[in-house]
C-alpha cells in the first residue's frame, strides 16, 4: 500500500497507534524498512507462563496499569473508565 497508494497509507498511519504486548524491557522484533513508533507497552507478566488462566491474569496490577495508559492514549480521558457515554 505504501507504494501503490501512498496517500491512503499515510492517512492510515496517521490514525494508527502501535502497542507492544508482553514488553520485557527490550524490543526483539522489527519490521525491515518501516519505522514504527510504539506508543504503548503492555508489560510481560512472568506469572502468565506458569499456566495461570488468562481471565485471572488480566487482573495483574502491572497489566491493568498499562491497559489504562493505552486507553487514555486512545480516548484522551478517563471517561472510558467510568463507563463513558457509549458514543465512541
Amino acid at each position: 500500500m505504501e507504494r501503490s497508494h501512498p496517500d491512503m497509507h499515510n492517512h492510515i498511519l496517521s490514525k494508527s497507534l502501535f502497542a507492544v504486548n508482553r514488553y520485557s524491557g527490550e524490543l526483539n522484533t522489527s519490521i525491515p524498512g518501516i519505522e514504527i513508533v510504539f506508543e504503548s507497552m503492555l508489560s510481560y507478566i512472568s506469572a502468565w507462563k506458569n499456566g495461570i488462566r488468562q481471565a485471572s491474569a488480566m487482573y495483574s496490577p502491572l497489566y491493568q496499569r498499562d491497559v489504562q495508559q493505552l486507553c487514555r492514549k486512545l480516548y484522551g480521558s478517563s471517561e472510558v473508565f467510568r463507563g463513558g457515554s457509549g458514543q465512541r
